[in-house]
């Protein structure tokens, strides 16, 4: 559940209808509103005050949610969009507010997909009211918002309150009538308004000639009626004040400021300047930050003066200033006593942190100064506010902090790195871990159990990730190791140390080493809290598993951890969506692809809510995968998503158990997309001159792929002798059945009919065990004839694999053994493609859309049919095709 550290109850209560309040019917909401309704206008035209009436009027619950400038982190805001949404219905957005209070940083795209999907299963429609949207300027957070206007469920309608119209699309809502706005034209008093507030409100009685002047010189403006009325009260020169008056004055805030605060009594202005300085305020803190005792009293002399008091709870204990009258107050109190407002600040701050307001402590301390004081709070305080979801906010506190208080305190720079790390933020990530390696230089001899070591020990395991980040495998291992001596057995540094271990053997090709190591560290139960480390155990001893073709202890693995999960009631935490991913992966090998686009689909969605990019990543990649596979031709990732996935994983082949770049360019070979594979080949710039362990396997399969395509099948055998080595010695057998197959494909380009249907019969017979019958379907028609032959003929082969393996042939249409005559001209498969387009009279710049690729390479690939051919036309090029007989 959200805490009430994070969620702010106050902040989820409507204030309550002021008793002048003049009721203006010209301003009623529509008999059957739009889904989108704006409020826009300056401070002081009674936004919120009239929408507080609104919702008395409405026939459907109605959700609140006051925002604040701190609500420009995401992970927070969205806090308390759920939390105000469980106002109206209590079970709402479980899940999700889980997922927002882990350490890892949310997608807010997907985060906001889910909590809309969950929003159109409500069983009636509500609305929610959004207060005070200017104080937003986060793009993440506008961008989530403008998303969910564009996907809106009908169970929902949303009311803006801003002093600046917000960044959306208002044109095209207008156009679609999705919108009705309300503007300071709207809102602004007309004389009759202006007489009824004035003279029946606040009982001024005056004449109608002084009521149009002041309608006049404040053009409606309610709160700069509200500041005359208040001077105006018991006035010995009423006309006088009124004649001076002017609306259009940049200084009448300031004077109508004075005026009120001049009538007031001292202590009445010592209170209101002091506590100006609080965002929301009860009495005990009050009576802290001022030193008295009677703030309660004196809150309920203000409400009942008007003082611009708006209440923020039903039982009248926390409060706020209007806006304006607080930001003039603010105002005054720093150039008057700008040491005062500091201290006041300060005390805010204590009084916060012993009542447990960290997040609230720590604006304080930062508004006042004190530095020192913010980074005692960020170091005491520093798990508390990242496990919440709060890292980026204390990444912006952190920033406003001087270097050399940071330089002291190697603790909050250590936390500090790590979020740094999830984040994927390597230039703030080097700056932090430096300022701790500084400080703790001289202590590299110090004794194994000092905090001191402990501290480099922490930091040696964050250089290990960020190493694996930049793909120094070995580098990355050596500082695991180093990190391993000092940790404690069984804490969680010492369990995280391990698992950095196991993935950098799992990369390395140490299938056995990382199977040894995975395995200790499987167990959600015992990992509590912190699902990080089990989860990535559990996916790492999976794909061994799999690797090592046991397909069914693999699936073991991942169904015993989701169970565990789930007794914990954490299924829907983002760590667990690796295990999903993991079973998708499975299921997709198995060629059962129904069960796999299952799993990947729910791996996907509580992935990409919580921050785990790069698994996040490798399932959407899995999944366009399995929907190819499914016939859906059309399959691709969205264009941010995959301009986002060549912008961090073109040419960097980081340590991770999912191998994210090698996925990304099977996609693009799927997708016949050579243009965009031989972009990824060039910035891999793998070396082929040298022994091959398991480092970047999955990368030189690929590059192995990009040979056979381009019909280079000398320089594609000699990889696949160095691969198959290294795969047999570390047992991975998955891997010794896809370099086979790619094997026999190659030799077959070759014409060694011999060669290839020996690499073929090895193949089968070490996939046969596994059922891994998706290994020989994604190659394609190019291997369904020859495994057809290889089929009828091999000995050995259990029928029900050989039947089940051709069936998915059959299913594909891969399998046709017959010459469609394409073959025996020895076309590539891309020019296959394009010749097959050439003959049913596509443009070359249809062929190059259609397949994805420039209209360059198209010519390309035209030139070379046509030498195959021997023509030299596009007219003789199909004629020839006819003559041939070629289908």
């Amino acid at each position: 559940m959200i805490t009430s550290e994070i969620v702010l109850a106050t902040k989820l209560v409507a204030p309550e209808i002021p008793e002048n309040l003049v009721h203006r019917t010209r301003l009623q909401l529509p008999q059957d509103p739009p889904p989108v309704i704006l409020v826009s206008a300056p401070a002081g035209y009674g936004k919120t005050s009239l929408i507080a009436s609104w919702i008395q009027c409405l026939q459907i619950p109605v959700a609140w949610l006051s925002l604040d400038a701190a609500d420009n982190d995401p992970s927070r805001c969205g806090m308390h969009f759920i939390a105000a949404i469980r106002t109206v219905f209590p079970e709402f957005g479980e899940r999700m507010a889980h997922i927002l209070e882990s350490p890892y940083q949310p997608s807010v795209r997907t985060v906001i997909t889910t909590l809309l999907n969950e929003i159109s299963e409500l069983p009636q429609q509500f609305c929610l009211v959004l207060d005070d949207y200017h104080l937003l300027h986060e793009p993440a957070v506008h961008k989530a918002v403008i998303f969910i206007i564009e996907n809106l469920p009908s169970q929902l309608r949303v009311i803006f309150s801003s002093r600046s119209d917000p960044p959306f699309l208002l044109a095209q809502l207008r156009e679609q009538d999705l919108i009705c706005e309300y503007r300071a034209a709207d809102l602004r008093f007309t004389p009759a308004e202006t007489e009824q507030f004035l003279n029946g409100a606040m009982q001024l009685q005056l004449p109608p000639e002084q009521i149009a002047m002041l309608e006049t010189r404040t053009e409606g403006w309610i709160a700069g009626l509200q500041l005359a009325a208040l001077s105006l009260q018991d006035h010995p020169a009423p006309a006088a004040f009124i004649a001076d008056f002017a609306g259009d004055d940049r200084y009448v805030a300031d004077f109508l400021l004075d005026e009120v605060l001049q009538r007031q009594s001292p202590a009445i202005q010592t209170f209101l300047l002091h506590t100006s300085i609080l965002d929301r305020f009860c009495a005990p803190l009050c009576d802290f930050v001022i030193g008295s005792d009677n703030a309660g009293a004196m809150l309920s002399e203000l409400e009942r003066l008007n003082m611009f008091l708006v209440g923020l709870d039903q039982r009248r204990t926390w409060y706020r200033y209007h806006h304006l009258f607080a930001s003039l107050l603010q105002n005054r109190l720093r150039l008057q006593y700008p040491d005062l407002a500091r201290q006041l600040c300060r005390r805010a701050s204590q009084w916060c942190k012993d009542n447990g307001l960290i997040m609230e402590a720590m604006e304080y301390a930062i508004s006042a100064s004190d530095f020192e004081l913010a980074a005692d709070l960020l170091e005491l305080h520093r798990y508390q506010i990242f496990e919440h979801g709060q890292g980026k906010m204390a990444l912006h506190w952190v920033r406003q902090l001087p270097e050399e208080i940071l330089a002291r305190r190697p603790m909050l720079c250590i936390a500090c790195a790590w979020i740094c790390y999830f984040l994927q933020n390597p230039p703030e990530l080097e700056r932090y871990h430096g300022l701790a390696s500084r400080y703790l230089a001289g202590y590299q001899n110090a004794s194994v159990k000092s905090t001191e070591r402990i501290m480099l020990a922490q930091l040696a395991l964050i250089h290990c990730c960020y190493l694996g980040y930049q793909g120094k495998l070995e580098a990355a291992l050596a500082q695991a190791q180093d990190a391993i001596k000092v940790f404690i057995p069984g804490r969680t540094m010492y369990n995280s140390a391990l698992g950095c271990l196991g993935v950098c053997h799992f990369v390395r090709g140490d299938t056995e080493i990382a199977i040894r190591l995975f395995e200790k560290h499987v167990d959600i139960i015992a990992g509590k809290n912190n699902l990080v480390i089990p989860m990535t155990a559990v996916l790492g001893l999976g794909r061994c598993l799999l690797l090592q073709g046991d397909t069914t202890k693999a699936r073991r693995v991942y169904e015993y951890a989701l169970q565990q999960c789930a007794e914990l009631g954490k299924q829907d935490w983002p760590m667990a969506g690796k295990a999903h991913i993991g079973l998708g992966e499975l299921a997709y090998q198995l060629n059962d692809l129904v069960e796999a686009e299952r799993q990947l689909q729910r791996g996907v969605e509580i992935t990409s809510a919580g921050g785990v990019h790069y698994v996040t990543a490798w399932g959407r990649l899995l999944l366009v995968l399995t929907r190819l596979a499914m016939g859906q031709t059309d399959a691709a990732l969205e264009p941010q998503h995959e301009r986002e996935l060549t912008q961090r994983y073109l040419g960097r082949f980081s340590v991770e158990v999912a191998r994210v770049s090698a996925c990304l360019a099977r996609v693009w070979l799927r997708q016949q997309r050579m243009d965009a594979v031989a972009q990824w080949v060039a910035a891999a710039n793998l070396p082929t001159c040298v022994p091959l362990a398991g480092e970047h396997e999955a990368e030189y399969l690929v590059l192995v792929r990009f040979f056979i395509a381009e019909r280079q099948m000398q320089p594609a055998l000699e990889l696949l002798d160095l691969l198959l080595k290294g795969a047999e010695q570390g047992k991975r057998v998955t891997v010794m059945v896809e370099i086979l197959i790619l094997q026999a494909l190659a030799l077959h380009g070759q014409g060694r009919q011999a060669s290839a249907s020996l690499a073929l019969q090895r193949a089968l017979k070490q996939a046969q065990p596994s059922k891994l019958t998706r290994l020989f379907i994604d190659e394609g028609a190019a291997l369904g004839g020859l495994l057809r032959q290889q089929i009828k003929g091999a000995e050995g082969l259990e029928t029900d694999f050989s039947e089940k393996l051709l069936v998915a042939f059959d299913a594909t249409g891969e399998a046709d053994d017959g010459n469609t005559g394409l073959d025996a001209l020895e076309l590539s498969k891309k020019e296959q493609r394009v010749l097959q387009c050439l003959v049913q009279g596509m443009a070359n710049q249809e062929i190059a859309q259609a397949l994805f690729v420039s209209p360059n390479t198209v010519k390309t690939h035209m030139r070379n049919i046509y030498s195959k051919l021997g023509v030299n036309s596009r007219l003789q090029a199909v004629e020839r095709v006819r003559q041939l007989g070629i289908r």
